[in-house]
């Protein structure tokens, strides 16, 4: 795989991909429930036995693929979760209160410039 600081983005996320693809291939209904972007992965499930499956199914293609994970990132078992600008949990997918509140809270814009620093 070629690599340097040109193409490691590329490498990286073709390497995501090709894991997303594994995943489909072994588990495709498992495969709606393991969210990738970037470095971040996300499992969701409704029960903790269909978790614990979904992990094992992820954690293996990991091993597969010779790929590690930082455990002092990972947070398991969690109820809700703030993720990519959103709260997830089992009510549903909302913006963060954060993100939201930062955007109630900007003023209006008064001429072009400032309505496109707000987009």
């Amino acid at each position: 795989m070629p690599f340097g600081l040109q193409g490691a983005t590329q490498a990286f996320n073709e390497l995501v991909y090709l894991l997303e693809e594994k995943i489909k291939k072994a588990d495709l209904e498992g495969a709606k429930q393991v969210l990738i972007c970037f470095d971040d992965c996300l499992i969701c499930a409704s029960s903790w036995r269909e978790f614990l499956k979904l992990l094992e199914l992820f954690l293996k293609q990991l091993r597969k693929m010779n790929l590690k994970i930082n455990l002092e990132k990972c947070s398991l078992g969690l109820p809700s979760i703030k993720w990519l600008g959103h709260e997830l949990s089992n009510k549903g997918t909302f913006p963060s209160s954060d993100l939201a509140s930062a955007i109630e809270k900007w003023t209006t814009p008064k001429n072009n410039d400032e309505v496109r620093s707000f987009f």
